[in-house]
């Protein structure tokens, strides 16, 4: 590769990594522009996910002690990702992708039409707007949650298993489905996803590594770019706000569904 497309993926990564911050949904931008360079699709994807572990590392350090978010809260999501992150590496070799992206196009539809028709209750006398997130110095720790529902534990683990085999948009389908179950704010559920990311990325980047589908060509250039892109869209999430990463979470669902729908990656 020469230093055109080397730029190009460098900086289509920084955007990537700001985007996979805040809503999810950054690899339906790498992925794409990877294979068009002509690197194989399933390396491509090992090097993509071994990247985007560092990615949301780099965020959710950003975002250590900003959020109120504790690590109880973290726990069993990220336990439930981990567990489903390297099964799917697996299936990534022997099934096609293509029935994963309409399944992930049929889910994220669900999830806006869910998204739109649950009702937020309105806050009490005396309560700030519940989508007005404070600082973790003004708020303090959320409550922290126990266990997930076994529903929320089944559903997490199948999270993981598409996070491990391909990714594009599972931190939409996090932040589409997982806020209720987990009874945090938005704000909060960003810092949660990036730990359920980090984790499951970085046990599917590894199997992808072993297996020899990483190109250190590629990850050179996309690596620090995704590092500089998930600091900046943690600082963004932070100053943005709860309407404003809700607004946005809704409009990639709905973008990325009728995309994987109509045919993307094929």
């Amino acid at each position: 590769m020469g230093a055109p497309e080397l730029a190009a993926i460098a900086l289509v990564g920084i955007g990537a990594g700001v985007i996979n911050t805040l809503v999810g949904g950054g690899t339906s931008m790498v992925l794409p522009l990877l294979i068009l360079l002509g690197v194989d699709p399933q390396v491509a994807n090992g090097t993509n996910r071994l990247c985007v572990a560092f990615q949301a590392a780099a965020a959710a350090h950003t975002l250590h002690g900003k959020t109120g978010v504790t690590r109880r809260v973290t726990l069993w999501p990220v336990l439930a990702v981990v567990a489903g992150s390297v099964p799917g590496a697996m299936l990534a070799t022997v099934l096609d992708p293509a029935l994963f992206r309409d399944l992930l196009g049929w889910i994220l539809l669900i999830g806006v039409a869910l998204f739109f028709v649950r009702r937020r209750r309105p806050p009490a006398r005396g309560e700030t707007d519940p989508e007005a997130i404070p600082s973790a110095e003004e708020s303090g720790p959320e409550p922290s949650p126990g266990l997930l529902p076994p529903v929320g534990l089944a559903v997490t683990f199948l999270f993981g298993v598409y996070g491990g085999f391909v990714g594009a948009g599972i931190g939409v389908l996090i932040l589409l489905y997982l806020p209720p179950l987990l009874g945090i704010s938005m704000v909060r559920m960003v810092h949660v996803k990036t730990w359920m990311v980090f984790t499951l990325s970085a046990a599917a980047g590894v199997w992808y590594l072993a297996a020899g589908l990483v190109q250190l060509e590629v990850a050179a250039p996309l690596l620090p770019s995704y590092i500089l892109g998930g600091v900046v869209g943690a600082k963004l999430a932070l100053k943005g706000g709860e309407r404003w990463i809700r607004r946005a979470v809704a409009l990639v669902a709905a973008v990325l569904a009728v995309a994987v729908l109509a045919g993307w990656g094929r």
